[in-house]
């Protein structure tokens, strides 16, 4: 339940941020007057070219996954979004800053949705919440905009670049380096440790077990019918009752 609540907090924080780029974008923050010197078009030019890429990144962290596991995925993602957000607060490259957050925010997720394999009772539940998070995350550009008029933009980066820092870390301490496996038939208990169960078959003494008889019925007779062969034995017989 711990990595649960890790991979709840770190989609929250990280995993779908492009997607409150509207209420960055409706502040004075992007302004002239908030310290970047955005005009409009220039702002929803940015948040395209962030939208664009965090689709992209599902197919290539993705890959990343599958390849290098949880832990790489998720340390990787946290590092192009803290290199991201720290280009944001320090430097004027807004467009490479916005590519490189975007393209880490979907690592997080995928990162952690295998996790729903620890809990087989309630794999949608954690999925859902996995999910509900990543969503969430789009309201950490709304609080930014809540405190525009006490902290400037460099300031509000630069601690929520620390934060992901922190989160990164937990990441390499935490997360296995490969996904859990998926096993067929498991039990929880009340400590949510996971029990497999395999169905012990009893021994034949090398006898070949044969599929039970179909049987048809037919002109209120019942005929004992092999697949085919019997089948249309017994067709044949309707044609002379």
């Amino acid at each position: 339940m711990f990595l649960v609540l890790v991979a709840c907090f770190q989609n929250a924080l990280v995993g779908g941020i492009i997607y409150g780029w509207p209420s960055l974008q409706a502040s004075s923050l992007l302004s002239t007057g908030g310290g970047m010197g955005l005009d409009h078009e220039e702002a929803v030019a940015l948040f395209s070219l962030g939208a664009a890429a965090d689709l992209w990144a599902t197919l290539i962290l993705g890959i990343v996954l599958d390849r290098y596991g949880p832990r790489f995925c998720s340390i990787l993602s946290h590092t192009l979004v803290v290199t991201g957000v720290t280009i944001f607060a320090t430097f004027s490259y807004y467009g490479l800053a916005v590519l490189l957050f975007a393209l880490g925010g979907p690592g997080i997720p995928l990162g952690t949705f295998h996790l729903a394999d620890r809990f087989p009772m309630h794999t949608n539940l954690i999925i859902s919440l996995i999910g509900g998070c990543r969503s969430l995350s789009a309201a950490v550009f709304a609080i930014f905009a809540t405190l525009q008029d006490i902290v400037n933009y460099r300031t509000l980066f630069g601690s929520y670049a620390c934060l992901v820092a922190l989160s990164m870390t937990v990441s390499a301490n935490v997360w296995p380096t490969s996904t859990i496996p998926r096993t067929s038939i498991r039990d929880e208990d009340n400590e949510g440790t996971i029990k497999t169960h395999e169905k012990q078959s009893p021994p034949n003494d090398g006898k070949v077990e044969e599929d039970p008889p179909v049987y048809i019925q037919i002109s209120d007779e019942s005929v004992q019918a092999r697949p085919f062969c019997n089948l249309i034995y017994g067709r044949a017989l309707l044609l002379f009752v």
